[in-house]
C-alpha cells in the first residue's frame, strides 16, 4: 500500500483537535455541541473499515449546516477550514 492509497478521513483524534481549535477561534460550547451532533454519526459509523469523516460526508454535513442555518456562515467557513486541513 503506497502513500497515495491512504483513505482521506478526519479521524476521531483529528476531530477532537479541530474542536479545540474551534474554541480558540471563538466558538462557544453550544456551537461546538452543534458541530459534534452534526458529525457524530459519521465518526462512529458501525461497519466501516476505517472510521472517520470522509470528504463526501464532510461536504454533506457542511451543506446541511448551511441549509438549516445551524451556525452563522462565518463560523461554518472556520469549521470547514479546520476539518479540511485534517483530511
Amino acid at each position: 500500500m503506497g502513500l497515495f492509497d491512504r483513505k482521506l478521513k478526519v479521524s476521531e483524534k483529528e476531530f477532537s483537535d479541530a474542536i479545540s481549535a474551534l474554541y480558540a477561534k471563538g466558538f462557544n460550547s453550544s456551537e461546538v455541541e452543534k458541530v459534534k451532533q452534526s458529525f457524530r454519526g459519521d465518526l462512529h459509523e458501525i461497519g466501516k473499515d476505517q472510521p472517520g469523516i470522509d470528504p463526501r460526508e464532510l461536504e454533506n454535513g457542511l451543506n446541511y449546516m448551511r441549509k438549516n442555518r445551524t451556525l452563522p456562515e462565518h463560523k461554518i467557513i472556520i469549521l470547514e477550514e479546520q476539518l479540511k486541513k485534517r483530511l
